[in-house]
């Protein structure tokens, strides 16, 4: 996912993608990721679905961009 100047900055942006990450590293505690929805990422970022998908395309995303390292260029 190409982050922006204000994507990379804004930290309600930034703090809602943590709580999303974290929220998903919690569930894969007790669940499969294939058993994992995204109302259930959601409901335990108390965030809701709309959120979710202005950040991620879809449920693989969220796992790929936690495994993202931002380039040092």
């Amino acid at each position: 996912m190409d982050l922006g100047p204000t994507e990379t900055t804004d930290p309600r942006i930034l703090r809602s993608r943590r709580m999303l990450m974290d929220s998903l590293a919690k569930l894969l505690i007790k669940k499969d990721f294939e058993d994992i929805s995204i109302q259930e990422i959601t409901d335990e970022a108390t965030l809701n679905r709309a959120t979710f998908y202005l950040h991620y395309p879809d449920k693989n995303a969220l796992p790929q961009a936690m495994t993202d390292v931002p380039s040092a260029t």
